[in-house]
C-alpha cells in the first residue's frame, strides 16, 4: 500500500526553515531475569536491511557517538545515520526503538511526507512481529524555522508586531529595580492538547542565531503516543495530512504580513 499527499502544498522561494524531523518509537521487549532492562528484537538487523533497501539514496553510514554505550543501556537513542553524501540531507538516523527522518532546507512537505511513507513502509516489512508484536507508542513531527530580525529591533517588539504575539510583564518588575524593560533574548514554550487527531502540540518561540545574524527561532511540534499513534500506514497516512495541516496554520497565521513577504 502506497500513499502520497491529497494537496500539493505552496513551496516559498525563501523557506525559512532550518530543519524538519519526523520521528517515530516503538515498544521494547523486556529481557529474561532483568527488569531493569528492555531491548529492541528488531536491532541492529533492522538497520541493516534497511541499509540493504534504500543504500542507492543513503550510500553514506555514520556511526554516532552513542554506539559507544551497549544498546541495552541506551534504548530510543539513535545509533547510525545514513545519508545520500556527506552534510547532505535527507537523513535517516535508527537506534533501539527509534527511527529519524530528516531534512533541511530542502523542505518541501510533499517530498518529505513521501520519503517518511517510503521508509515506512520499509519499516513494516522489516520489523520481526512474529517474534514481538510491533507497537508504535509515539509518532512526532517537528518543524523549525529561523526568522532573522534586526539586530536593533526589541524581541519583544518583534513578536508583537511582526508575529502577532503578544507578552507583557508586570512594569514594576523593572519599575522598582535597576533593570532595563526590553529583554535581550526571549524563550517561550507553549504546549497545546489536540482533539483529531489525539495528541498533543508545542509551541516554542526563542532568540537565536541563522547564519551568525539574530534570529527568531519558531519550533513546531505534533505528536501522537500510546493508543493515540498510529499503527499503521493506513492511520499513519491521515496522521500526517491533519498534523501538517495544523503546522501549516500556525506557520502561515504566525508570520502573516510582513515577515511571509520575506518568504515568497
Amino acid at each position: 500500500m502506497s500513499a502520497t499527499s491529497k494537496t500539493k502544498s505552496v513551496v516559498l522561494t525563501k523557506p525559512p526553515i532550518l530543519e524538519a524531523i519526523f520521528e517515530m518509537r516503538w515498544n521494547l521487549a523486556p529481557v529474561p531475569n532483568n527488569n531493569q532492562v528492555r531491548r529492541d528484537p528488531a536491532y541492529p538487523l533492522l538497520y541493516g536491511r534497511l541499509y540493504d533497501r534504500f543504500k542507492k539514496d543513503y550510500a553514506l553510514v555514520e556511526d554516532l557517538p552513542s554506539v559507544q554505550a551497549h544498546p541495552d543501556a541506551s534504548p530510543y537513542m539513535v545509533r547510525h545515520r545514513m545519508r545520500k553524501a556527506a552534510d547532505k540531507w535527507p537523513l535517516v538516523q535508527v537506534g533501539p526503538g527509534v527511527i529519524t527522518i530528516n531534512e533541511g532546507k530542502e523542505y518541501s512537505w510533499d517530498k518529505f511526507r513521501d520519503e517518511i511513507v517510503r521508509i515506512f513502509e520499509a519499516f513494516i516489512d522489516f520489523y520481526p512481529a512474529s517474534t514481538f508484536p510491533l507497537n508504535i507508542v509515539k509518532t512526532e513531527l517537528r518543524f523549525i524555522n529561523g526568522i532573522e530580525i534586526n539586530e536593533k529591533e526589541s524581541p519583544l517588539q518583534f513578536l508583537a508586531e511582526k508575529m502577532h504575539t503578544k507578552i507583557e510583564l508586570d512594569s514594576a518588575l523593572f519599575a522598582s529595580n535597576q533593570i532595563l524593560p526590553n529583554p535581550e533574548g526571549i524563550t517561550l514554550n507553549m504546549g497545546y492538547q489536540i482533539q483529531e487527531p489525539e495528541g498533543k502540540a508545542m509551541l516554542g518561540i526563542g532568540s537565536g542565531e541563522v547564519m551568525d545574524k539574530p534570529a527568531m527561532l519558531q519550533q513546531m511540534l505534533f505528536h501522537s503516543i500510546g493508543d493515540s499513534a498510529p499503527q499503521d500506514l493506513g492511520a499513519l497516512d491521515p496522521w500526517l495530512d491533519s498534523m501538517h495541516k495544523i503546522a501549516k496554520n500556525w506557520f502561515e497565521t504566525l508570520c502573516r504580513g510582513e515577515v511571509m513577504k520575506k518568504f515568497v
